[in-house]
């Protein structure tokens, strides 16, 4: 039996905009009460910060005058990858504030539990950088070391993608389905091959 949650830690609806919230635990230094949450009432979360990612990369995509930077590593940033990840972390902090966030960009921001967002604000940065349209933000909700769910979203192409852990395929809005999570077949060149 779950114990009753407090006022605080229902789900409710903005009635501003429709869009639902997740359920909000108090925050309690530990991630005990955002085990609670329900997998489902993270999406929303994660929706709401694809929203303003997808934003942002449809404003700066195919931009002549993008700032791309040169990591140490020698792989590209843009400034659409700093902006994405400032807004989830902002709209994190408003949302979510016991949250962490872990992101490709600003590195750890320590939360008051062992939860955290995780991020990639642009996968395929080179991609977004030659203005070619396969590129996506990744989200992931991560509660000690477990995922408990995660969001892909790709706006040139209009195709955004929602799984808990217990969904193990995915089902694109064209009614195709991908490879079930865990069984896609790996390369391997072997012994001896390249």
């Amino acid at each position: 039996p779950r114990p009753a949650p407090s006022a605080r830690s229902k789900s409710s609806c903005k009635r501003s905009t429709g869009r639902a919230e997740p359920a909000r635990p108090e925050p309690r230094g530990s991630s005990a009460s955002l085990r609670l949450v329900p997998t489902a009432d993270w999406l929303p979360l994660l929706s709401e910060i694809a929203d303003r990612s997808d934003e942002i990369a449809r404003r700066l995509f195919r931009r002549v005058d993008l700032r791309v930077d040169e990591k140490p590593d020698r792989s590209l940033v843009t400034e659409a990858d700093r902006e994405i990840e400032t807004a989830a972390r902002k709209l994190v902090s408003e949302r979510q504030p016991e949250l962490g966030v872990f992101g490709e960009e600003q590195g750890e921001q320590a939360g008051l539990a062992s939860a955290r967002l995780i991020i990639d604000p642009i996968d395929a940065t080179a991609n977004f950088v030659r203005g070619i349209p396969v590129f996506a933000t990744l989200l992931a909700i991560e509660i000690e070391a477990e995922v408990v769910a995660g969001l892909v979203s790709a706006p040139a192409l209009g195709t955004r993608l929602r799984a808990p852990p217990e969904v193990k395929t995915i089902h694109f809005p064209s009614g195709e389905t991908a490879w079930p999570i865990g069984s896609m077949p790996r390369a391997s060149a072997g012994p001896g091959r390249l």
